[in-house]
C-alpha cells in the first residue's frame, strides 16, 4: 500500500476539524487520495487559508452538535422504551 500524503494523516489529540480533512482527503478512489477534483495535492492542514480552516471548523461544530442531539435522542428513547415496559399491561403509559 503505497504511504498516504500527509493532508491524509491525523493524529490523537489533533482537532476534530483536521481529523476530518484528512479523512476527507483520503476518501474514494485510493488512486486519488491526497489530490483535489483537479488531480492536484491538497495542502496540509496547516497550509490551507484560515477561511477554509474556518469552514472546516464550522463542519466539525455541526458533527459535535449532531453527536450530542442524537445522544440526547438515543437516551430518550432508551427511556421510553423502559417506561413501556415497565406499565405494560397495566393500562398506564402517561407521563403524569
Amino acid at each position: 500500500m503505497p504511504k498516504l500524503p500527509e493532508c491524509c494523516l491525523a493524529s490523537e489529540g489533533d482537532p476534530l476539524a483536521k481529523i476530518l480533512y484528512a479523512v476527507y482527503n483520503r476518501g474514494g478512489d485510493a488512486s486519488t487520495a491526497g489530490l483535489n477534483f483537479q488531480g492536484k495535492p491538497c495542502p496540509e492542514w496547516t497550509e490551507l487559508p484560515e477561511n477554509v480552516r474556518a469552514k472546516w471548523e464550522a463542519v466539525a461544530a455541526l458533527v459535535l452538535d449532531a453527536s450530542d442531539v442524537w445522544a440526547v435522542a438515543d437516551l430518550t428513547l432508551v427511556e421510553s422504551a423502559l417506561y413501556q415496559l415497565e406499565h405494560r399491561g397495566r393500562g398506564d403509559t402517561s407521563d403524569a
